[in-house]
Formats: C-alpha cells, structure tokens, sequence
C-alpha cells in the first residue's frame, strides 16, 4: 500500500514538473515574442530617422547650391559701389572696426598726439 502512495506522489510529481515545464516554455515564448515586437518597431524608427536625416541633407545641400548661385549677384553691385572711392573708405573702416588701420591715414582721420604718446614730461 505504501508503494502504491509513493508510485502515485512520484506520478503527480512528474507532472507537476512537465506542467511547469510547459509554462516556462509559454512564458519564454511570449517574452521572446514581445522582444521582437519591440526590436522590430525599434529597427522601422531608425529606418525612419536615417531616412529624415538623408533627407535633410539633401535640403542642406540643395540650399548650399542656391546661396552658392545666388551670390555672384549680389558682388557685382557691390563692385559697381566699391567704384567711388569714398564710399570705399567708408565701408573699410565701418567692416573692419574691429581691427586697427595700417598705412592709410590723413591728418584729419587722427591726431598727431593720439598716435605718440610723449608722457607728462617735466623738466626741471
């Protein structure tokens, strides 16, 4: 009778271990489905970002080749400006205010005393 007791526990045993078993498998299966779910939506978004960024440089360039061709225009009326020559001084010094001068000064453009300075001499 024991024997019976114990053949029958050792029965439900095993099949309690072949039914977790079979949810463990379920349980994988579906992690794993739900993984590749998620890889998969991961791969279609960068596809999607690499398209938007191939596409924007396309834009970038397209807008390069334009100001590229579009400012030849503008120098040659800046040539025609450039042909008075006050007009020419103006615009140096108005561009380059940042910069000193070199060489082209008039007596009216700085004074003598800013350009040397001969300190407070005393003599006694």
């Amino acid at each position: 009778m024991e024997n019976g007791i114990l053949q029958s526990n050792l029965k439900l045993a095993g099949s309690d271990d072949l039914l977790a078993q079979k949810q463990f498998e379920i349980m994988l299966n579906s992690s794993n489905n739900r993984i590749n779910n998620e890889l998969s939506s991961i791969k279609i978004m960068i596809n999607k970002l690499n398209e938007d960024i191939h596409e924007i440089k396309r834009q970038l360039s397209e807008n390069a080749s334009r100001a590229r061709a579009a400012e030849p225009v503008p120098a040659a009326s800046e040539s025609a400006k450039a042909a008075n020559p006050a007009e020419q001084n103006k615009a140096k010094y108005c561009e380059n205010s940042q910069r000193p001068l070199y060489g082209d000064f008039k007596p009216e453009d700085v004074s003598v005393s800013k350009i040397f300075y001969f300190g407070n001499k005393k003599f006694k």
